[in-house]
């Protein structure tokens, strides 16, 4: 499993341009002598086209319920020709206008999907550190917390992480695994409420983990501009995730 889903980064990497040198030709000679790696790239090939395709095809759709919310007044109007050519001409300025705002707002042929590859591509489960090894209830919530977290069962280790912080909301950690827990349940408004008071907060070990994920949270919400403005806050210090900030800016930009 985890194999294939390296393949997968791997694979996206390739499609966007983005391995060179050693890595390249190794993904390369991979290629060559791998038909499940090979198979794997002509799948997600055709997956980034349907992806596209669909695009196109929910445009279509909005354009169909604008031409057929016409016709009845046009159906009224037809002993007008003079009405009937001005209908055809609003029709024809609400096609343009619909297209030339699908493009501004980047719904025409991919910016989500582009997006959404950033995501997929960038985007890692946090991994806890070491359990602290304290013996109160607190410490033994938490732990069971993290136990169904490790276990990927997110709802319940979201439920179990925001008992411990009812009791303590200054375990940070805590904020920090309730964030990531709400993005894996693609809750990304909760999860970047929690991001935001351990950055808020100003003073504890997770400050980093939760700029960086909130930045996620803002491009899985639409927040664009709020997007740009994190991860260049990142590309511009001395985080370790700042090589990955700057990538990610050339991409949404």
């Amino acid at each position: 499993m985890d194999k294939k889903k390296n393949y997968t980064r791997i694979i996206d990497r390739y499609l966007d341009s983005d391995l060179n040198g050693l890595e390249l030709q190794t993904l390369e000679k991979e290629l060559d002598s791998s038909p499940e790696l090979r198979k794997e790239l002509q799948l997600q090939r055709e997956i980034n086209a349907a992806l596209a395709e669909k695009e196109v095809l929910d445009l279509r759709v909005q354009l169909k319920v604008i031409h057929r919310s016409l016709e009845p007044v046009q159906e009224r109007n037809m002993a007008s020709k003079l009405v009937h050519g001005k209908l055809v001409r609003i029709a024809a300025a609400s096609v343009v206008l619909l297209i030339t705002i699908a493009v501004l707002t980047g719904n025409f042929t991919g910016n989500r999907i582009s997006y959404d590859r950033i995501f997929d591509k960038y985007y890692e489960t946090y991994k806890p550190l070491n359990v602290r090894s304290g013996s109160g209830e607190i410490d033994k919530m938490y732990r069971n917390a993290l136990t169904a977290y490790q276990n990927e069962d997110y709802e319940k280790a979201l439920v179990l992480f925001e008992e411990v912080l009812d009791l303590d909301q200054s375990r940070m950690e805590a904020n920090l695994m309730t964030g990531v827990s709400n993005m894996e349940l693609k809750e990304y408004e909760e999860a970047g409420a929690s991001f935001r008071k351990i950055i808020n907060h100003n003073d504890n070990l997770f400050i980093e983990h939760a700029e960086w994920y909130i930045g996620f949270c803002y491009i899985k919400t639409d927040n664009t501009d709020k997007a740009i403005e994190q991860f260049a806050k990142i590309a511009s210090g001395n985080s370790l995730n700042k090589d990955k900030a700057k990538k990610i800016l050339k991409k949404i930009k």
